[in-house]
């Protein structure tokens, strides 16, 4: 017989911010307990979190605004600032790429730039690193943040 690997029990934290009431702990109390919990694949982030925690590692101002951009095979949350500036986070999937197969994906984006094609790059942080692991509820994903491309943005 195999062991099962998931807990039946695990604390979540929750987003103050997210419109989803249910289950939801005092604002006091941060953590919430949910019996029998099925495991999780793919868990969206919180965008107020990662203004508070993560975005302040660049610098990029103050934001005025973060959102859950588009959902593909990764997150792309839209950050502005309020310098007009528009930067987009990258949250790559859990397990869909290893940290050397991201890392070059943007070496060959920024290969591109450096051949003036207007592509959007990385922006490193304050400490000069591009990419930052996550520990998330599905695993360990990574974030990057990257540059607004030039041109018109396209509605899908």
């Amino acid at each position: 017989m195999i062991a099962p690997t998931c807990a039946s029990r695990i604390s979540l934290p929750l987003c103050s911010h997210s419109p989803n009431r249910r289950n939801r702990a005092p604002a006091n109390a941060g953590l919430v307990l949910f019996p029998k919990m099925l495991p999780v694949t793919d868990f969206n982030l919180c965008a107020h979190a990662l203004v508070e925690h993560r975005l302040p590692l660049y610098d990029l101002g103050v934001i005025s605004r973060c959102r859950l951009h588009h959902r593909t095979l990764n997150d792309t949350y839209k950050a502005e600032s309020g310098h007009d500036d528009t930067h987009f986070l990258r949250i790559y999937r859990t397990g869909w790429r290893s940290r050397d197969e991201t890392e070059t994906e943007i070496a060959i984006l920024l290969h591109v730039a450096q051949g003036k094609a207007s592509v959007s790059t990385t922006v490193s942080r304050k400490d000069g690193r591009v990419l930052r692991p996550l520990d998330c509820v599905e695993g360990r994903r990574w974030a990057a943040l990257f540059t607004s491309a030039p041109g018109k943005e396209i509605d899908f």
